[in-house]
């Protein structure tokens, strides 16, 4: 039996396609040779139909994934992050196919914190209020094959703050640090891995794939200078703060299936990961 990548080209989708290899389909909105092309504006569900067979489980990964985005084209990015991404959903279920979807931690309010898979969503963002709306859904429609998984910040490579600090110091920039706000990192790997073991189990319901506690950006900093990699310009301020006006959200578990890391494990990933690719 094989996975779906609905979004193969995504963030996620790309590393799961790496990690799964030929145990996987994937759809991209480009004409590749080895992909599926599909496209949740104009979904097309019978160029699944081949596939069908041999399918045990899809990976929701395609998304219209940035606020400023949903909020500019509030129609367009429904349509896909809501009405198609549900078509799909009750599509791939109709044949018992497993759904996994992406959630997002927006479907809080971010002045809230802790927030378990049993808690209230309040989104705030266009982007959260989508995504709640496909998890209502899930909840109501398709109970018996179906999962939401929420995430904090995956930091893989070029999506890691890391890179954009050593961008920054490359370019004689000096680096956004945002002393104030604080991050729970989860490595891409960790990640992925996570998603195919769900793919394998097969749980219900919400689930969450968190850390221990969260970080400043202020001791990332720091962290980051500690690497020998590249140095913050000198006399860089550490104490200087630059307030972030938004309030992250971060992920608890009361769930079994759920996963919590290590904080410490996890950055010493991302760090091997960013080490690594350069």
């Amino acid at each position: 039996m094989k996975s779906l990548i609905l979004g193969g080209d995504s963030f996620l989708g790309k590393a799961l396609r790496d990690l799964l290899g030929e145990e996987c389909f994937y759809t991209s909105r480009h004409l590749q040779q080895d992909s599926i092309y599909f496209d949740l504006l104009i979904p097309n569900f019978t160029v699944f139909r081949p596939y069908l067979q041999d399918l045990d489980v899809v990976y929701l990964t395609a998304a219209i994934t940035s606020m400023a985005d949903c909020q500019e084209d509030v129609q367009k990015s429904s349509l896909i992050n809501v009405e198609s991404t549900i078509e799909a959903i009750e599509y791939f279920s109709s044949f018992g196919v497993y759904c996994v979807f992406l959630s997002s931690t927006a479907v809080f309010s971010k002045f809230c914190s802790n927030r378990s898979e049993y808690s209230k969503t309040q989104p705030q963002s266009i982007y959260g209020q989508q995504k709640n709306r496909v998890e209502d859904h899930i909840r109501m429609s398709s109970p018996k094959n179906a999962c939401i998984i929420r995430m904090n910040k995956i930091w893989g490579l070029e999506s890691s703050i890391f890179f954009s600090w050593y961008m920054s110091v490359l370019k004689s920039e000096r680096p956004r640090v945002f002393n104030e706000k604080r991050v729970a990192p989860i490595s891409l790997s960790t990640a992925v891995r996570y998603l195919i073991s769900i793919g394998h189990s097969k749980p219900l319901g919400t689930l969450h794939l968190t850390t221990t506690h969260d970080v400043s950006y202020g001791q990332l900093a720091k962290y980051f200078s500690e690497l020998n990699f590249v140095t913050f310009p000198e006399g860089f301020d550490w104490d200087s703060s630059q307030e972030y006006s938004d309030d992250a959200v971060f992920l608890s578990s009361l769930r079994p299936e759920s996963k919590v890391c290590s904080l410490d494990k996890e950055l010493n990933v991302i760090k091997r990961e960013f080490i690594e690719y350069f």
